[in-house]
């Protein structure tokens, strides 16, 4: 973890790390912790600059934390919910496809066999095998 000290604040920025989807931009206080932005972990450096250029106006740290789809979705599994249950048949449909079409891509482009595995439970779990 770097810790990033600015005139009057402070950004703590953990590393990402492999397996690593998104980037949460987070302030913590001694009681509570908010969830500022959620974004691809592409941004992550677009995160810390971000954190650094506002530390100075927060009264505790900023934290950029990286994580992995699986805690993402543990985090926001109520959201997705909801979010899911409010689409169309079209909707649904086409998010469908589109999660047929990923796992194709992974079960023929990756190098990992336990990604190309899951891939190929994923596409029987939705009897598109």
């Amino acid at each position: 973890m770097a810790v990033i000290k600015t005139k009057a604040g402070m950004v703590c920025a953990y590393e990402p790390q492999s397996g690593d989807t998104h980037v949460w931009t987070l302030i913590v206080s001694p009681t509570e912790r908010y969830v500022l932005t959620t974004q691809g972990i592409e941004a992550y450096q677009a995160a810390v600059d971000w954190a650094v250029s506002m530390a100075d106006q927060m009264a505790h740290p900023i934290t950029i934390l990286p994580i992995s789809a699986t805690e993402f979705i543990a985090a926001n599994r109520a959201r997705l919910e909801n979010g899911l249950a409010n689409m169309t048949e079209l909707e649904r449909g086409e998010l469908r496809q589109v999660v047929v079409n990923r796992m194709l891509v992974a079960m023929r482009d990756s190098n990992d066999p336990a990604l190309r595995a899951e891939a190929h439970e994923v596409l029987n779990m939705m009897k598109e095998t």
